[in-house]
């Protein structure tokens, strides 16, 4: 069996072929790891294939006839594993919570009438080798900041992970862009180290001293990008139409308006709602939420199904939607959007259709890209990792994939692009 290459980082696409086979002969091919991402776990794939005539696999062109997955896919084996026992533990304590391993073996084997013919390891890097973690943990900043040993200063970006607040997801995103040559600060805003334990009334100026940090750290040239995703994709488009410092703006899964934050049952009946966001000590407008309308979020979570209806409710029922609505054209640079059609935690196709609509209708200067999936769900990342958690998100694992493969080499273009015309600037 050949891999190539042997090490790689985990977005990067891997060759496996199989030769000396008996030709035309089922054979059954499994992939294996107990980590994923940095958590422990159980994670397992597999699929028939039929040697061709000359004994020969080869899964980037070969569609198996039975498995985990239904293409011809050279990563198919990745990303359609299911995980199971995965062993997770919130972590609030910057100094506690580590990336890593920073490699994971994923094991491959090649079986043929229950007898193992070969098996070969694969090393799957979650960061380069070279990329430096700074814990960053000051009253008026919390995250972790990761950078390339050697590089030139270079484009900077800010990763702002959702609703499930800390660091554990964004700092995932940070290290693989920072692998990519660009200083990425992972930046905490709620339930980690000192910040709020709930997303209520979060102040922007926060957010506005962690751009001004970036663009004057040494490894950076002064172009900073906000980059988040869910709810911090909402963040990073209310930073961009507010500071323009903001080089320009990725925000996956967003919404168009300014949404609820946290709600609270009272003890006399009914729900305290909370904005997400305050600028000057007040609290920002967001489009508001019934009793009825709490009540059901709170028993759709509880049962676990999706509460995009919610969100779609609240949107189109709301009085003076104009009033919730981020000026994006105040953006002072490009945008790029990523959205999914069978995103169960709010429509965010709908949402980036109306951003689109609001900066044609106030003659955007800049260039706004938009990638759409609509049969994907909401967890949209990067590739190479498994697809397979459904539940709650929504769809597929061939189109979550799809969507993930695509849009994070997007994700690179226009990072790539907005630093070389930073760089002519200079």
């Amino acid at each position: 069996m050949q891999i190539r290459p042997k090490v790689s980082l985990i977005d990067e696409p891997v060759h496996i072929q199989i030769d000396g086979l008996e030709p035309h002969s089922y054979v059954t091919v499994t992939a294996v790891t107990n980590n994923v991402l940095g958590l422990t776990c159980s994670a397992r794939s597999s699929a028939v294939f039929v040697a061709d005539s000359n004994g020969s696999i080869d899964l980037d062109t070969q569609k198996p006839v039975s498995g985990s997955y239904d293409c011809a896919d050279g990563m198919g084996l990745f990303w359609s594993m299911a995980i199971k026992d995965i062993q997770y533990t919130p972590v609030i304590r910057n100094g506690e919570l580590r990336y890593g391993p920073a490699e994971t073996v994923v094991r491959l084997c090649v079986e043929y009438n229950g007898e193992i013919l070969c098996t070969a390891d694969c090393i799957r890097r979650l960061y380069d080798p070279d990329v430096q973690m700074l814990n960053i943990t000051k009253l008026d900043m919390v995250g972790k900041l990761f950078i390339r040993n050697g590089n030139a200063p270079a484009l900077g970006l800010i990763v702002l992970g959702g609703g499930e607040g800390g660091l554990a997801s964004p700092m995932t995103y940070a290290a693989l862009l920072a692998s990519h040559g660009y200083p990425a600060l992972a930046l905490a805003y709620f339930r980690f180290e000192h910040l709020l334990p709930n997303l209520r009334e979060i102040p922007l100026e926060y957010f506005e001293k962690a751009i001004h940090w970036l663009r004057h750290h040494p490894a950076c040239n002064g172009q900073v990008v906000v980059y988040g995703r869910s709810k911090g994709a909402e963040l990073t488009l209310l930073l961009g139409s507010k500071y323009p410092e903001v080089a320009a703006v990725i925000a996956s899964s967003p919404s168009s308006v300014v949404c609820i934050g946290d709600v609270e049952q009272r003890p006399t009946g009914g729900y305290r709602k909370y904005s997400s966001w305050s600028v000057d000590g007040r609290p920002l407008p967001f489009v508001p939420w019934s009793d009825e309308l709490c009540a059901e979020a709170e028993r759709s979570l509880r049962n676990g199904r999706g509460i995009d209806q919610v969100h779609r409710r609240a949107l189109l029922e709301a009085d003076g939607i104009e009033r919730y609505e981020i000026p994006v054209e105040r953006i002072h640079g490009p945008i790029l959007l990523i959205s999914s059609g069978d995103d169960h935690w709010w429509p965010s196709t709908l949402h980036c259709e109306r951003i689109k609509r609001r900066l044609s209708e106030h003659g955007f200067p800049y260039r706004c890209v938009h990638l759409d999936y609509p049969h994907a769900g909401h967890v949209i990342r990067f590739p190479g990792v498994p697809t397979t958690q459904l539940r709650m998100n929504g769809g597929t694992p061939g189109a979550n994939n799809a969507a993930s493969a695509e849009s994070w080499q997007e994700i690179l273009r226009f990072i790539e692009q907005l630093h070389h015309e930073g760089g002519e600037r200079d």
